[in-house]
């Protein structure tokens, strides 16, 4: 549950940072699907995946470089 937690606040960070360039993306896989499931710690994940339109990809590449978050 507490990795639940930061997993939420770090998603969290990352909204922030692509709203404030305008930069609109989804969450895939993961923590989507971990909400699905009647108590989120039945579904565990490692990472979080987003996805942008292909024209935003080299801005979100500066946005996660600039907010020191991490691509993979």
């Amino acid at each position: 549950l507490l990795e639940n937690a930061r997993r939420a606040a770090e998603i969290a960070r990352i909204s922030s940072a692509f709203a404030n360039e305008k930069i609109p993306f989804i969450l895939i896989k993961g923590w989507v699907s971990a909400s699905f499931y009647p108590q989120n710690h039945y579904r565990s994940f490692s990472d979080i995946d987003i996805a942008v339109g292909k024209g935003e990809f080299t801005a979100a590449e500066r946005v996660i470089t600039s907010a020191q978050l991490s691509r993979i």
